[in-house]
């Protein structure tokens, strides 16, 4: 975009209960829409305002910036249990992917937002993502990897290449790759979840056939390493359900199998469902019983 033909208030916007939801839920859809909840009496908002409006201008529009007055705003503030301000939430898919309190530099918020507004790394990602589709497998690890180093904050790099490690079966790879990212990068929710997912992979990977396997556990609940190995591939087919209940079922017979290992998956298969998936509150309240 022409620097000339780029006006700031194009990209800011102030909201409220009616427009909320267009503005920030439909708008996230598109592209990040990052949230500001201020207010007249918080000294740390008006610091931080002209930071983020410099922002839109270094980042040309990729975001957007929406304002809300926290104290005219009540319903807003408690469906999103604003208790302080100011508060920044990040906004992708109609969903709150990244929450930062109180005032922030520069720097912090370009690591946030560099996470989520496309750049030249997701074309990279595409790429490589097509050369990997087409066979040639080395190359596409190649460019990711030669990216990665050029970029080590941007977690959607390293998290690919582990990515096509899990899809080529090299699960142990993957975990070692998915253990060694720093804190900041390894603690990102997509990455937690594709290192649980191959914890599981890992965990389900002896067994050779399913089928076999279903019946036997059928008729023998007390063979807990089988009743184990079935689980876990369940996991690995997203059948959750099935999952829960065989780990439950661990659960009720040994919590000593293996450090506890029944609560201890079924605390992780929570923890990579949708928010308000009805299993979470379910099995929450099942193990907090089973613990009185």
């Amino acid at each position: 975009m022409d620097e000339q033909d780029f006006d700031v208030k194009n990209f800011i916007f102030d909201a409220s209960i009616s427009n909320f939801e267009q503005l920030v839920l439909k708008n996230s859809i598109l592209g990040p829409v990052l949230v500001n909840f201020w207010s007249r009496k918080a000294g740390p908002s008006f610091r931080l305002y002209p930071v983020l409006e410099k922002l839109i201008t270094a980042y040309s529009g990729s975001f957007l910036l929406v304002n809300i007055d926290a104290d005219e705003n009540s319903k807003i503030t408690h469906d999103y249990a604003i208790t302080s301000v100011p508060t920044i939430k990040l906004f992708a898919q109609g969903k709150v992917v990244e929450t930062l309190f109180g005032y922030q530099n520069e720097q912090d918020l370009r690591f946030m937002l560099d996470q989520y507004v496309a750049s030249e790394n997701d074309i990279i990602i595409h790429q490589a993502l097509q050369l990997f589709n087409e066979g040639e497998v080395e190359k596409a690890y190649q460019q990711l990897g030669q990216a990665a180093l050029t970029s080590p904050n941007y977690y959607k790099l390293p998290l690919t290449i582990a990515s096509l490690m899990r899809s080529e079966g090299r699960i142990t790879d993957a975990l070692k790759l998915l253990t060694s990212l720093p804190e900041g990068i390894r603690t990102k929710p997509a990455c937690q979840r594709l290192k649980i997912e191959c914890e599981f992979a890992d965990m389900a990977s002896p067994v050779l056939d399913a089928e076999d396997l279903k019946p036997f556990v059928r008729e023998n609940l007390d063979e807990l390493p089988a009743v184990k190995l079935l689980a876990a591939w369940y996991v690995t087919q997203k059948d959750y359900k099935s999952a829960l209940e065989l780990f439950y079922t661990i659960m009720q017979k040994d919590r000593s199998f293996e450090d506890d290992l029944g609560r201890r998956s079924i605390l992780k298969i929570l923890s990579i469902l949708e928010a308000g998936h009805p299993f979470i509150s379910m099995y929450r309240d099942i193990i907090r019983k089973l613990n009185n």
